[in-house]
């Protein structure tokens, strides 16, 4: 069980403040993985929240002001690697859009029939953990959209499309559940 706080943007805006504070939550499981040195192969499924907000600066002549709020479930699937007492992630997120709210100047809020973000999100992550005790995880990670949450438009190639992704900063907290090794079973005597 993972639970973090988030700080969001939506690059393509021009502004990466990282304002948009939100909750990650992802249940999962994990198995060894016998080729790497004490990795780990996790997957699970998750809530996250993600947007951007930006708030007016009259005293610089921005007026500009908009809050996005975005909220996904995930499938996500990361490899841990043990890195002397850190743990690298490395992971791809695959999420389906299932709220969405867009106030823009003044508080008006666009109607989600019009709003222009895309249903499917997927993205990579990676970051650095650190065990704190036997069963705690503290982490740090930072997701990157694959793919644009708004296609606008523009020069786009197969391997690269023009528009805003979501970015994340996350500080996560998980605790691992172990499972008991099995007892050996003792050859019986004749």
């Amino acid at each position: 069980i993972t639970t973090g706080l988030t700080a969001a943007d939506n690059t393509g805006y021009g502004y990466y403040t990282f304002s948009k504070p939100g909750m990650y939550f992802c249940i999962g499981k994990s198995q060894e993985v016998e080729r790497l040195r004490e990795g780990r192969f996790n997957y699970g499924l998750a809530f996250s929240q993600k947007g951007a907000r930006k708030a007016q600066n009259p005293t610089l002549g921005d007026y500009v002001e908009y809050n996005v709020r975005l909220n996904y479930v995930e499938a996500n699937m990361m490899f841990w690697f043990k890195m002397k007492s850190l743990k690298a992630l490395l992971g791809l997120n695959g999420g389906y859009l299932v709220h969405q709210d867009h106030k823009s100047v003044n508080g008006i809020t666009v109607p989600a029939a019009t709003s222009p973000y895309r249903k499917l999100d997927f993205s990579i992550t990676s970051g650095l953990g650190a065990m704190v005790g036997k069963s705690f995880l503290v982490q740090l990670t930072g997701t990157y959209s694959i793919i644009p949450v708004v296609d606008i438009g523009g020069i786009s190639t197969v391997a690269f499309r023009v528009g805003p992704r979501n970015t994340l900063v996350n500080i996560g907290f998980s605790y691992l559940f172990f499972k008991k090794p099995e007892p050996e079973e003792v050859p019986a005597e004749e």
